[in-house]
């Protein structure tokens, strides 16, 4: 999952924050220059970006659903195969390995709502990545 990697990132983040507290920087304002600011407080203000993106991908990845029930939803190969109480396990089993939650009614697709979100979280979670280069 990409929490690690985003809880890593952000401590590094910190420490360049701190790092560079007390350096000055000329500040802008409607792409004119404005009263000094410190480059740590340009990267404070990037960080909370970061940090509240960050934030809202996880939570809406706990979301997002998956299904092991066929084409049409209603499980009739799995119990052909495995019986009733085996395809349930099954599916069990794959989204606890896949971190997923299982849909209670589908059909072809998973409900796609949950899934748009959490996709919609990295496009505004990508601004504030954009903005330190």
């Amino acid at each position: 999952m990409f929490w690690p990697r985003l809880q890593q990132v952000d401590r590094i983040w910190r420490g360049k924050i701190e790092e560079y507290a007390e350096v000055v920087q000329t500040g802008r304002t409607h792409l004119q220059t404005a009263l000094p600011v410190t480059v740590g407080l340009w990267l404070a203000c990037l960080h909370h970006r970061f940090n509240d993106s960050a934030n809202s991908a996880y939570r809406l990845a706990i979301k997002v659903p998956g299904k092991f029930t066929g084409a049409v939803g209603t499980s009739a190969a799995l119990f052909a195969m495995l019986g009733s109480k085996d395809a349930k396990q099954a599916q069990t089993t794959l989204m606890k390995y896949l971190g997923l939650r299982a849909v209670k009614y589908t059909t072809q697709i998973c409900p796609p709502e949950d899934t748009a979100r959490f996709y919609l979280s990295w496009c505004f979670f990508s601004g504030a990545l954009g903005n330190p280069g």
